[in-house]
């Protein structure tokens, strides 16, 4: 069976952590790259707003992969 992981993205500051899933662990700002790298899934799909598809986070940190563009969210309503 192929696996396949899921993630999104969005316009925040990432700040650069590490992740650590048993005996492995990567030191990244995000964790679709953390994702790919220790899980090792055949398909990673990364969902964002096409906003953020646009937006380049600090020090050059890029997700390549990121290509599924979602519509921007609705303003939601206060009650």
């Amino acid at each position: 069976m192929m696996k396949k992981a899921i993630s999104f993205l969005g316009k925040g500051q990432y700040k650069e952590v590490i992740y650590v899933w048993k005996d492995k662990q990567i030191k990244t700002y995000l964790f679709p790259e953390a994702v790919a790298e220790i899980f090792q899934p055949e398909e990673v799909i990364v969902l964002l707003t096409p906003s953020a598809k646009n937006y380049r986070p600090p020090k050059g940190e890029q997700c390549p992969e990121c290509n599924q563009a979602l519509p921007e969210p609705l303003e939601e309503e206060t009650y």
